[in-house]
């Protein structure tokens, strides 16, 4: 079938859930026999038109789209006449109704029930359909139905999406420079106030509890951290000598770094998050809160078995504090 998939850069969606959406993508494009365009033209990672995707991802197995398809045969018809324009401004041009997430999926991405269509452009900006195509991708593809969701998806970046030579280069090196030492334990922590009110926290003390363990039994190991606060920063090499990090822009402590005013290079903040979600993955332990598109996409690169990929749920208290916020949100509208 001719065609082309089109992958939108999500609004306001972060690095990790852009990277599943164009896992989806890929799955949809293999299927249907299309050829694939990712648009990260919006400038949520670098100036607006720069197709940030093509700069730091590449993908073999598949045909790339060279630009935009220009077909009026479009799936969903709110894209028809609009490719050119990225999710925000689309939502914009409706009218911004308050965002709900299902209905956004069901109004921007074409339905993945039915993946055969005579649309010449299906369009895609989430990736929380994929479960839609796990039937097809086990008869077709061979990616088993009784892998999860998350081993599914990692199977298809591994085979299919590749990075740039220029930022594997970038990769390596550090690799080659700080990742001598085994085993090495690739810690992610998110710490921003947005992140703690939407998803709760898991305290430093929990992260630091599994760590000293997995040292205790292997006394030549050594940690790389990954963070969007200094202070986790400060706060782990000062009780681990053996922890490497990268030196990169950091926000005020609790403020959060994707689409912040305040970055001072928008590109180099999506390299360095691509650098070390990837470092990550060249761990042998990951260690991570569970609930971040971030790490669970470097677990989906690195392809650890489960004792090795640890995800630590967020604190009672924690949870507690998030289901009062919402309640009391709740409440404030009622009266």
């Amino acid at each position: 079938m001719n065609g082309t998939v089109v992958v939108k850069g999500g609004g306001g969606a972060g690095l990790g859930d852009r990277i599943r959406a164009v896992v989806s993508g890929i799955a949809l494009a293999k299927l249907t026999g299309r050829e694939l365009f990712v648009d990260w033209t919006d400038g949520a990672y670098g100036p607006v038109g720069l197709n940030v995707f093509s700069e730091l991802f590449q993908v073999r197995g598949l045909r790339l789209a060279a630009t935009l398809p220009a077909s009026e045969s479009v799936d969903p018809v709110a894209w028809r006449g609009s490719l050119h324009l990225s999710m925000e401004a689309l939502y914009t041009q409706d009218g911004c109704p308050p965002w709900n997430h299902l209905a956004a999926v069901e109004r921007y991405s074409t339905n993945l029930s039915a993946v055969q269509r005579e649309e010449e452009v299906l369009v895609l900006f989430d990736y929380l359909q994929f479960p839609k195509l796990r039937q097809e991708l086990d008869s077709k593809l061979g990616i088993s139905r009784d892998l999860s969701e998350e081993q599914a998806l990692g199977a298809l970046l591994r085979e299919y999406l590749q990075l740039q030579p220029a930022v594997a280069a970038v990769i390596d090196e550090f690799a080659a420079a700080h990742l001598q030492q085994r085993p090495a334990i690739g810690v992610h922590v998110r710490l921003t106030h947005e992140a703690i009110a939407q998803k709760g926290s898991v305290s430093l003390s929990r992260y630091f509890s599994v760590i000293d363990r997995i040292l205790d039994e292997n006394r030549g190991g050594m940690i790389f951290l990954s963070t969007d606060n200094a202070n986790v920063v400060q706060g782990f090499v000062t009780r681990y000598p053996n922890c490497v990090t990268r030196d990169k822009w950091f926000a005020p402590p609790g403020e959060p770094l994707h689409l912040n005013p305040a970055c001072p290079d928008k590109f180099r903040h999506a390299l360095e998050a691509v650098v070390d979600m990837y470092l990550l993955a060249r761990c042998d332990y990951l260690l991570h809160s569970g609930n971040s598109s971030f790490s669970l996409v470097s677990g989906m690169a690195a392809g650890l078995p489960a004792d090795r990929d640890l995800a630590l749920g967020p604190d009672r208290r924690s949870v507690l504090r998030r289901i009062l916020s919402i309640g009391n949100r709740v409440l404030s509208r009622i009266r």
